[in-house]
């Protein structure tokens, strides 16, 4: 953390206009590296057909050469400026990648689903667990983008999220991460948030089936306080509920018993992945109690960022998460980066190895989490603005 939180004024509270008008004309920021996630529905297609090392490809790049890459690749630490930002809002090059993705995921999954339960016999075993395996990637990235859409007024947006959440059987995050996750962040009320010497495997045992109840929790509240039956399909569970049990019946009726199960593995998996990355995301750190069940607001310092390139337009700039969090309905192409915001060794997707050994894992991050705290101790509690 820089010592600009303590001596002056926060990096996300100056003034970072450049005085000057900006046309899209002047924007310097290129779309073209965020079409990168797209590899992952090109290599499942690739392994389908031709099996081998193809149906490895995409584990391959996520979690080799992108790591290899960031850390050859100059960090990605520019921020654009106020007027550069109201320009790249609404700028559509950006915004299309989100929108086209749950359509390729979809004819994508279909196709491998297909592969695996009618043309096994042309598949080794290797293959298969590749596949299953890659799916179970590009399932996290359409978690991701749904991550992206959710936050985003449009309606249009929102239920292309929910869709993407829907093929990884994981539609109650919609409520559960925008109502539970952005207002319970980094306190003990958040199920996503890692305590400190928590490993990846005890959190997920604790934190998959307590965001279930959280989103249960939540809308159940919802329904009361505007005094909505149960039994209504403005129930969102019950609608996500249906949803989920509507796709299962369609991949049986379609692919039988093993194209559900096809679709329920690459589905946790993708969930599974979604997970880690939120065990990383805030492993260790806490907002302060101003008072009995009274938090600090969340601020860039609440949430663990990495600055490397590649992954962050593989993950739309998930990195950059201190931002997202404290200003949540910023769209990827804005998101800036804070020195203040603790920083990672590595890339997310580095760390989701790291995660795997956790005395590793305690070993690297603890001394860092011990830091922060001690430094957030001296730090006065501050509000953030837009």
């Amino acid at each position: 953390m820089s010592s600009k939180v303590t001596s002056g004024i926060p990096s996300w509270k100056q003034n970072y206009s450049s005085g000057k008008a900006v046309t899209v004309e002047d924007i310097k920021y290129s779309s073209l590296g965020y079409w990168s996630g797209y590899y992952v529905p090109i290599s499942i297609l690739l392994a389908c057909l031709y099996g081998g090392i193809w149906a490895h490809l995409t584990s391959l790049i996520a979690l080799i050469i992108a790591p290899m890459l960031d850390w050859i690749l100059p960090l990605d630490e520019d921020n654009p400026t106020k007027e550069e930002e109201k320009v790249m809002e609404g700028m559509i090059r950006f915004s299309i990648i989100t929108w086209i993705w749950p359509l390729l995921e979809t004819v994508t999954l279909l196709f491998a689903t297909y592969t695996v339960v009618f043309n096994s016999h042309t598949l080794s075993t290797s293959d298969i667990i590749g596949i299953i395996t890659s799916c179970g990637f590009m399932a996290g990235l359409g978690v991701n983008n749904a991550h992206e859409l959710l936050h985003k007024r449009n309606i249009y947006e929102k239920m292309l999220g929910q869709y993407c959440l829907l093929l990884a059987s994981y539609q109650h995050y919609y409520i559960e991460h925008a109502v539970g996750h952005h207002v319970h962040v980094a306190t003990f009320d958040d199920p996503s948030t890692a305590r400190l010497n928590e490993s990846i495997f005890s959190f997920w045992a604790r934190a998959v089936p307590a965001a279930y109840k959280k989103a249960w929790a939540l809308e159940n509240e919802r329904l009361e306080k505007n005094g909505i039956p149960f039994w209504s399909v403005q129930n969102q569970m019950l609608v996500f509920s249906f949803n989920t049990a509507l796709i299962y019946l369609v991949f049986f009726v379609f692919f039988g018993i093993k194209g559900v199960l096809f679709f329920a593995a690459q589905g946790a998996l993708g969930f599974l992945l979604v997970e880690a990355t939120n065990y990383v995301e805030h492993y260790g750190l806490v907002r302060r109690e101003t008072s009995p069940g009274v938090y600090e607001l969340v601020n860039p310092t609440h949430s663990w960022n990495a600055p490397q390139r590649v992954s962050n337009y593989l993950l739309l700039k998930l990195q950059r998460h201190s931002d997202h969090h404290a200003w949540p309905n910023r769209r990827f192409q804005v998101l800036r980066s804070f020195p203040e915001s603790p920083q990672l060794p590595a890339s997310y997707g580095a760390m989701l190895v790291l995660v795997m050994c956790p005395p590793l894992f305690f070993r690297v991050m603890n001394p860092m989490v011990e830091r922060i705290r001690a430094e957030a101790a001296k730090i006065e509690l501050v509000d953030h603005e837009n």
